[in-house]
């Protein structure tokens, strides 16, 4: 993305050609398609042929099959780890301007048991004034120690929030328990905690770097310690 020069764009797509997956067509020789149902919409767009290499052999297209099984396919993509899929009824027709119950999108959203290393307060709240929890900071046990997972905001508002802080709170320490020192966006307003408590976080997926995406706060695992985690 981002490539301007057409030298370097026709370099990088002999090494990494990219397929245009086409799921719509709105409009055909002219003709808005957009208030038909799907139904007719995808007809018209298979028989377009897209996928032949004769419609254009410079470039990849695909037109996604579709399935009846939803259960059974959220199932498949789960298995394959990709992010979800989404479900659209064939009679609906597409909206320029807003989003429709007839497309509803189903995430998979995997949980995961980490260790929480410290947590921040919420904005304005202290440890003097009751200390609201605003984010706990988690990790991975690692061979190389607690390895930086992410902050935790989500999910730890009210009573559940204040059953965590309460365990946190008699666990304060001097110093980070994690491997590496962490940014200073993460570590500013750090209260560093003993590595004892164990939690689910339900993410969207990982970053490069590790981090948890989109995290959830889900529950504090009593059943777990530090050393069932691994590392």
């Amino acid at each position: 993305m981002h490539v301007r020069d057409a030298t370097k764009a026709a370099r990088l797509a002999q090494r990494n050609p990219v397929t245009l997956l086409v799921f719509d067509l709105l409009r055909l020789d002219g003709e808005d398609l957009a208030a038909r149902p799907l139904r007719e919409r995808r007809e018209a767009l298979l028989s377009l042929g897209l996928d032949a290499p004769e419609v254009n052999p410079r470039i990849a297209w695909q037109v996604p099959p579709t399935y009846d099984d939803g259960d059974v396919l959220l199932e498949a993509a789960e298995a394959q780890g990709l992010e979800g899929i989404v479900s659209k009824k064939l009679s609906s027709p597409y909206y320029y301007d807003r989003r429709s119950k007839d497309w509803l999108k189903f995430p998979i959203r995997p949980t995961g048991s980490y260790v929480v290393g410290g947590f921040r307060y919420e904005t304005g709240s202290t440890a003097q004034s009751g200390g609201r929890l605003g984010a706990v900071l988690i990790g991975e046990p690692t061979p190389d120690g607690l390895a930086f997972r992410g902050r935790v905001g989500s999910g730890i508002a009210g009573k559940a929030g204040q059953r965590l802080g309460a365990l946190l709170n008699d666990l304060a320490a001097a110093e980070s328990p994690f491997a590496e020192p962490l940014g200073r966006l993460d570590a500013t307003g750090a209260v560093w905690v003993r590595p004892e408590v164990v939690i689910d976080v339900q993410y969207l997926n990982v970053t490069n770097d590790g981090r948890l995406r989109q995290p959830a706060y889900r529950g504090v695992r009593t059943d777990l310690e530090v050393g069932d985690l691994g590392g």
